[in-house]
């Protein structure tokens, strides 16, 4: 391929032709200018990749300095200008296909999260590094192909830290981690590099919210590890009489949770603390709150049952719902689950009345699943 730019000033649609293995490289050099018109899909054609252009750049031998390129005005109706909203919805794997080489195709991601409007990819497992060099091309798919996404990002670590907490790369759009998420009746502030949050967990959030008990106004309640709030806003919206409360040792967690209460129009019926739960019970603050929860919510899967020897001061004397979350093995998970959970209540001096619920949340891992166990516990 040779290189070579033309210039007809007049057209107003141009089409920058490179090669496929180059596609990676290119494209992040014309996001850094803003330059790839997302009206019009990239897409590819034997070893090619064309990238629609919003305008004829100056100096692009300069901004493509060794590398081999075409570049071409497009009519409207060239084979080569695709309008991304009147073609077929595809979905992400079938979309990637057309610019992967086929030999990678069992590697591409089948699905990807949306956190308001940062779409989160996974793409650092071993097996996908054949899958790097196209990895700006995948996030440039995303942007065109959902016009509610501006953000981009792979995950570049796992959940980690006391905050649980992971690292992102940024690989297509705006270079920002907070972001303003909706699900279901509310509406959440997210920075998805500073809190933890899972858009996986809508259903189950809904389920919690929707739950009709004696236990919402009898006493309490309590989202031992809030986040930013997800949990007992959804709760609030529902059950407006309610008082809830909710912590976590993750103090830029706690702001935005309690941004959240503005942003959801929540008048006085929910108490945000940034606090370590492990030394609530000599917590001053938390004094009030002694015999006075009857609803708690552990959503801490991997850590929430040694947590259950902090909670019997604040159970309030007729018992308490609690909503327990664990990780648990694929295999027979409730039953660990229950066995798990009985087996610690031994150390403390909660006791088990009954179980009222229990499930698969999700799955975690090949193996693990995630579950919740609701259950009537008293002193």
């Amino acid at each position: 391929m040779k290189t070579s730019e033309c210039i007809m000033s007049e057209i107003k649609k141009w089409i920058l032709e490179i090669d496929l293995i180059n596609g990676n490289s290119i494209i992040k050099k014309l996001q850094s200018i803003n330059a790839i018109d997302t009206n019009f899909k990239i897409h590819s054609q034997n070893n090619s990749i064309f990238i629609p252009l919003k305008h004829e750049i100056d100096n692009l031998s300069v901004l493509l300095n060794g590398y081999e390129f075409k570049i071409f005005p497009a009519q409207k109706n060239s084979k080569n200008l695709i309008d991304r909203k009147k073609t077929h919805s595809k979905s992400l794997k079938e979309t990637l296909k057309e610019i992967i080489p086929s030999e990678f195709h069992n590697l591409l991601p089948r699905a990807f999260d949306i956190i308001g409007d940062i779409a989160i990819i996974e793409l650092n497992r071993d097996e996908q590094k054949p899958l790097r060099p196209f990895i700006n091309s995948i996030g440039q798919i995303l942007l065109e192909n959902h016009s509610n996404i501006k953000s981009v990002y792979e995950k570049a670590s796992d959940i980690e830290g006391l905050y649980r907490t992971r690292k992102f790369d940024l690989i297509a759009g705006l270079n920002k981690t907070e972001t303003i998420h909706r699900e279901n009746l509310g509406k959440f502030h997210v920075d998805i590099e500073q809190t933890f949050f899972s858009p996986r967990l809508a259903y189950e959030r809904q389920r919690i919210a929707k739950l009709k008990t004696e236990f919402n106004l009898n006493g309490k309640i309590w989202d031992v590890f809030c986040g930013v709030g997800p949990f007992i806003i959804q709760i609030s919206k529902k059950n407006p009489k309610a008082h809830s409360i909710g912590t976590d040792i993750n103090c830029r967690a706690i702001e935005l949770a309690k941004k959240n209460i503005e942003l959801n129009k929540i008048v006085g019926n929910i108490e945000f603390y940034c606090q370590d739960v492990k030394e609530i019970s000599i917590s001053q603050v938390f004094s009030k709150f002694q015999n006075s929860i009857s609803r708690f919510i552990m959503n801490l899967p991997e850590k929430s049952i040694q947590f259950l020897k902090n909670l019997p001061q604040f159970i309030q004397k007729n018992g308490a719902l609690l909503h327990l979350y664990q990780f648990n093995k694929k295999i027979n998970p409730i039953q660990e689950a229950k066995d798990i959970f009985e087996k610690e209540l031994k150390n403390t001096r909660i006791k088990l009345k009954e179980y009222k619920f229990s499930k698969v949340v999700k799955p975690f891992s090949p193996n693990i699943v995630m579950t919740v166990l609701d259950a009537i516990i008293s002193l």
